[in-house]
């Protein structure tokens, strides 16, 4: 178990990532055309089952050597670094190709009991620096949450717009943490993940 609370940690993950210098990449017509076809990626844990958008893809510490170096590059880090981030959550979720050199994620991670309140989780995010937060309860599929919106900006001047989800399951707190680089983006990403939040049991 971590010791570290989720909210501070899954945060903490975003910030090596956002100076990253990624590619684009035109998918062709006929990739474009088998994408629209494909069903959403299911990211599931020991706690939770949700949707992310098709295309995505999950790392654990298990991910293999080649796909971790890969993901290393794509997120502006070392493949030692990503590794030691894998290691500190149950699964990371992240888009098929930066977009603007920002890797969009989706982070899940388990953390001791008791639920953080309200007034703990904003001490929390004042530890990294963060004002522009919205701190609400949120009724979901799994139980009440609570639920944060949250603007980060980083060193390198990149604005991160984050989702994240505290809600306590079997004997744990679960943290989903959401983190792209347009607030369009992480709305319709949480829009997803709530609508399809599930007990995997």
């Amino acid at each position: 178990m971590k010791t570290l609370s989720g909210i501070v940690l899954t945060l903490a993950l975003v910030l090596p990532t956002a100076a990253a210098c990624g590619r684009d990449a035109t998918p062709s017509a006929s990739a474009a055309k088998e994408t629209k076809q494909a069903e959403p990626l299911v990211v599931t844990t020991d706690d939770v089952r949700f949707e992310v958008p098709t295309g995505w893809r999950t790392l654990d510490p298990d991910v293999g050597e080649s796909a971790l170096t890969e993901s290393a590059r794509e997120m502006g880090t070392t493949p030692e670094y990503m590794a030691r981030q894998l290691e500190a959550v149950d699964v990371m979720a992240v888009a098929r190709r930066p977009d603007q050199g920002f890797l969009d994620n989706v982070n899940v991670m388990r953390s001791p009991l008791p639920v953080p309140t309200t007034a703990q989780l904003e001490n929390q995010f004042a530890m990294l620096g963060i004002d522009r937060i919205g701190v609400q309860e949120q009724e979901t599929p799994l139980g009440p949450a609570l639920a944060t919106s949250y603007v980060m900006e980083t060193a390198s001047d990149r604005t991160i717009y984050g989702d994240s989800l505290v809600l306590e399951a079997a004997d744990a707190v679960v943290t989903i943490t959401i983190s792209t680089d347009a607030e369009a983006e992480t709305r319709a990403l949480a829009k997803q993940l709530l609508a399809s939040l599930s007990d995997p049991s």
